[in-house]
């Protein structure tokens, strides 16, 4: 499928083919260049063509994915419009630059459900993490290598967050707790973090001897103590990575439409946001040693503002050995990687070796030393044009070897800058079924509700789940709502019991908030079960869903809280 990236000089369509960005691509761009649009429309794009996206966002810019307003309407841009800006001229502006393209706005709105994920969060919107939560043995095919590769990322991952950063390949506490963490793995368990300390200052008796050195001549008891202590003191601060749904690639990924899931990092500081990147990186490569082989786009992983996380030798972070195993191998399982970052020198060239796509914005002189200079000089385009590029103008070099100066088509989002913690909130409070007038009725076009994570918290009640969604209609009006549910994975799908039925739910202009009452008792019984809810709101099912437990065994009466 071709993907519409802009227009030529000539004003006519510049596209690139989705299975391109199965060989990656790279975006850079020094300030004001355009990159954040150019990185946004690439993801419209993909996901269009059928692909899911997992978006690592340390900026925040790209949760500007979830803001699509299909009427082009002054009155959807003013809630998210900078204070004291005109919405009517942001509106015109908009229906002017996208002209006959404005139609696929509903068409982007419609492809995907976009989900704002805020890991490590405290406060705001944006949906949490538990990324703590076991370290359990990897599932999928791995050899000795990769197997060992996973497991020192994810210890890597650990040490940084407590202040150990030291290279991975040398480091004892690395090789040591690696070991350990394979070994389990291998022995069909996992290793959580609450067995550290334990590790580390009564270090089990197969490894009290280091390919032939003594475990206190390799990794000395007073170093060991050291990180003990460190992980100690992370563990009892680290409730916020504690939170929120388990880290599950599969959730992250559409089965019957794609899904687009974005993790902000803005809240975080520097070290936060590495150790963050390098356990979903890891999840995701561990994902990719289980998915079918595939020669069509199906996962686009996009990781904006890469400074830091693809250093050149010889800084080695731990996000770095995932995005290389990624850039080597994901190919092949349908698995591509976009990479965005101001500066070239601030990656490893080596790694980005058989990238097949490449967009160039505006780049001075010295950010074109060495490999980039060697990548232009091979496709015989003059450096000097990156000087001159204008803003919004990208020079793409494509894997097919031809290069273009193109200008990047206006986003079908609405891209306003940074979402705040509290417009996360907001945007969730304001999560609507959006409507079209047909004659004198009104249809939806695209059904959804949201839930928190509370739905996955058992407490003690009546045994109800309180639903709470939100229906929005400019000229108002009543809709038929029916809750349905399924515990086999989605499978199948059953009406719920609910207890304050109505024939009709109100709308309004700024959005009508309405509760529903589920007695899980009446529909699964007393069970233990894994539960999905959606809403089938006039006739039309939404594709969104939320996964909650519940648990009705130990206990007369159970509660669980949407909102």
């Amino acid at each position: 499928m071709d993907m519409l990236v802009g227009t030529n000089d000539d004003g006519s369509d510049f596209t690139v083919k989705a299975s391109d960005l199965l060989t990656h691509g790279v975006i850079l761009g020094r300030t004001g260049s355009g990159k954040t649009g150019a990185t946004v429309t690439t993801v419209e794009n993909a996901v269009m063509s059928g692909a899911s996206a997992i978006i690592l966002d340390p900026k925040g810019d790209l949760t500007n994915l979830a803001l699509v307003f299909p009427d082009l309407a002054a009155e959807d841009f003013a809630p998210w419009s900078e204070e004291g800006s005109d919405s009517e001229k942001i509106a015109e502006k908009a229906q002017k630059e996208l002209g006959h393209l404005a139609p696929n706005v509903r068409v982007w709105k419609d492809a995907a459900d976009v989900t704002i994920y805020a890991p490590g969060k405290t406060h705001g919107g944006g949906k949490p993490i538990n990324v703590l939560a076991s370290f359990g043995a990897p599932t999928g095919t791995f050899n000795d290598q990769s197997l060992r590769d996973r497991a020192s990322a994810v210890v890597s991952s650990v040490l940084s967050a407590v202040g150990h950063g030291a290279d991975p390949l040398t480091d004892p506490a690395n090789v040591f707790m690696t070991d350990v963490m394979v070994n389990s793995w291998k022995n069909g368990k996992g290793f959580p973090m609450e067995e550290w300390a334990t590790t580390l200052t009564d270090p089990p008796a197969e490894f009290q001897v280091i390919d032939g050195l003594p475990i206190n001549d390799f990794f000395p008891k007073k170093d060991r103590l050291k990180i003990a202590r460190a992980v100690v003191g992370f563990r009892r601060q680290a409730t916020k990575w504690l939170d929120g749904e388990a880290l599950s690639i599969e959730s992250y990924i559409g089965i019957n439409k794609p899904k687009v899931s974005v993790f902000t990092m803005r809240h975080l500081n520097e070290g936060e946001r590495k150790f963050f990147a390098a356990m979903l990186l890891s999840a995701i490569v561990d994902y990719m040693f289980r998915a079918p082989a595939s020669n069509k786009l199906k996962l686009l992983v996009v990781l904006d503002e890469a400074r830091g996380y693809l250093p050149p030798y010889p800084l080695n972070p731990p996000t770095k050995k995932p995005i290389c195993t990624l850039l080597a191998q994901a190919r092949a399982h349908g698995i591509g990687i976009l990479i965005g970052t101001q500066n070239p020198n601030d990656l490893d060239y080596k790694a980005l070796t058989n990238v097949g796509t490449w967009f160039l914005g505006k780049l001075r002189e010295r950010d074109c030393a060495r490999d980039l200079k060697r990548e232009l000089s091979v496709r015989n385009v003059d450096r000097d044009i990156l000087s001159t590029v204008p803003q919004q103008h990208f020079l793409v070099l494509k894997k097919d070897g031809t290069h273009s100066l193109a200008k990047i088509r206006w986003a079908y989002s609405y891209l306003r800058g940074p979402l705040s913690g509290q417009e996360l909130l907001r945007l969730e409070d304001s999560v609507q079924t959006s409507f079209k007038p047909v004659q004198t009725s009104v249809k939806p076009v695209k059904p959804s509700y949201k839930a928190s994570s509370a739905a996955a918290q058992v407490f003690e009640g009546s045994g109800d789940v309180r639903i709470n969604f939100v229906l929005t209609d400019r000229k108002s009006g009543g809709s038929t709502v029916v809750v349905e549910h399924s515990i086999n994975g989605g499978d199948s799908w059953r009406s719920s019991r609910i207890k304050n039925k109505s024939k009709s739910y109100g709308s309004t202009p700024f959005g009508q908030r309405h509760t529903v009452v589920w007695n899980t008792i009446k529909d699964v019984g007393r069970k233990n079960v894994t539960a999905l809810v959606r809403l089938k709101i006039n006739g039309q099912i939404s594709q969104h869903y939320s996964v909650f437990k519940v648990n009705n065994t130990r206990i007369s009466r159970f509660s669980s809280l949407f909102s």
